[in-house]
Parts: structure tokens; sequence; C-alpha cells
């Protein structure tokens, strides 16, 4: 995904792009601990690119839950969302509380769902 947004900003066509992936953080840190791509690299926004990409998280049901427990679910991310304990865990990890009550949510993933799409689709990911 952000290779493809890194691509899309610089104007660079799909087909010219190549990733390596890596099954998780821990690989890619000895990787590049042991000098294999040159660390010495500007930040994307230093290098001139303005993409974003978040890592976030929601909170999901079932189709078909009955409204009265959707509604007890929202009340009780939105009551972790404002306590004391959750706040002092993002700080303590370095996270950006973005929580969304369920209509905000909704919202943001249509805007999400286009915004993956149209980052996806040059790269044939997507139809």
């Amino acid at each position: 995904m952000l290779l493809g947004m890194m691509g899309s900003a610089l104007g660079i066509s799909a087909s010219q792009l190549s990733y390596v992936a890596f099954s998780g953080g821990g690989p890619a840190v000895v990787v590049i601990i042991g000098g294999q791509p040159d660390v010495e690299l500007p930040t994307m926004r230093e290098g001139g690119l303005d993409a974003v990409l978040y890592n976030w998280r929601g909170l999901w049901a079932p189709p078909g839950i009955p409204e009265e427990h959707r509604e007890q679910l929202a009340t009780l991310a939105d009551e972790i969302a404002r306590s004391e304990e959750w706040k002092r865990e993002c700080k303590l990890r370095g996270w950006q509380d973005l929580y969304m009550p369920p209509a905000e949510f909704a919202s943001f993933l249509k805007t999400e769902t286009t915004s993956v799409e149209d980052v996806l689709r040059p790269l044939g990911l997507v139809g």
C-alpha cells in the first residue's frame, strides 16, 4: 500500500515498482542493522513525498447483530477510549489516539476504501 502511494506521489508507473516483503518487523530490522539497504535515507516527507498511511484498527461485529448489542459495544468502546488507562497506554506506546464513534468510523471506512482502491487499482490488485 505504502509503496503504491509513494509511486503515485512520484508519478512512477506501478510496473516500475519493486517490493521486498518481510514476515514482520523483526526480520526487516535485522536487514537494516546489517546494512543491506542504505539506512542513511531521508524520510518520505524530507524527500518531498506527502503520503500518509495509518495503521488503524477497528472493532467489528458479525452481520445481523441485534441493535441492542451494537449499542452496547459502541458504548463500551467509547468508555474505553475516554478512560485514563487508554490515554496512558497510548502515551506509553507512542500511539496517536484516533478513536471514532461508529457513524464517524463508517464514514472513514468509505473514504479509506476509496483511497486504498485508488492506490491498488494501478498495481492490478483490485478490479
